[in-house]
């Protein structure tokens, strides 16, 4: 084990972590109680398991993955980023239960699990939690009395979805192909550098948009009114 973790440069500690939690096979030879022979290729996976660990930020059931074949390095470098971000919101917790008690139609939480947007679950958090507190501000706010929350998401999706095949096309593009040993944190900070441009696009075109709309239906009556004005203005006088 010394000559192991001297060769390896991993402590002996960490190797009966790795052993502990499968990512190593056990020893090839026991040579006493407290002492055993190791075959010198787990060097090489040794070096594997803490790259991954510490350049790719990869939990050690993901590496474990990785390992066995199930999963390919790359896209488990890229999922394992959208978890980091996905994290960042993760401790707050809320049970289905509670969402119902303040407003969300138990109906409705239905309706989104059946669309693969929330999960089956009677806990919420991150992600989860912020959407399904969404709608609940949706119909504290009155707009659920006019369109319901779920008819709200199903519009959003399917524009969104346009706009993430796009961003997923620009990432492979570019960022995948150059990011390297970086691309770890490239893909976070790509993330939510799109994340933030999608908030502030959308605020940027918001107004100026729903002017243009709404001259455009004030045009769309105006001939209408002018007419009835030119009608009043010609129409006879009593004789006299």
């Amino acid at each position: 084990m010394g000559e192991l973790s001297r060769r390896s440069g991993v402590q002996a500690s960490t190797i009966k972590h790795y052993l502990r939690e499968g990512l190593l096979p056990g020893a090839a030879v026991s040579t006493a109680r407290n002492s055993a022979l190791y075959d010198p290729m787990l060097v090489e996976r040794l070096v594997q398991i803490k790259d991954l660990q510490t350049t790719h930020f990869l939990p050690l059931w993901r590496i474990k993955e990785v390992l066995a074949g199930k999963a390919d390095p790359l896209v488990a470098t890229v999922s394992a980023a959208v978890d980091r971000v996905n994290a960042d919101d993760g401790l707050r917790r809320a049970t289905r239960a509670s969402l119902v008690q303040q407003g969300l139609a138990a109906a409705e939480l239905d309706a989104l699990v059946q669309a693969g947007l929330l999960p089956d679950n009677d806990v919420f958090a991150g992600d989860d939690l912020a959407l399904a507190e969404t709608l609940l501000r949706a119909h504290t706010a009155g707009l659920a009395d006019h369109l319901s929350p779920v008819e709200i998401v199903g519009r959003y999706v399917d524009n969104v979805r346009r706009l993430v095949e796009d961003e997923i096309a620009i990432f492979r593009d570019t960022i995948l192909s150059a990011a390297g040993a970086r691309l770890a944190d490239s893909t976070v900070e790509a993330m939510r550098v799109s994340e933030r441009l999608v908030v502030l696009l959308r605020r940027r075109l918001l107004l100026p948009t729903f002017e243009r709309t709404m001259a455009g239906a004030t045009a769309s009556t105006a001939p209408r009114s002018r007419a009835a004005s030119r009608s009043a203005v010609v129409r006879p006088g009593p004789r006299r």
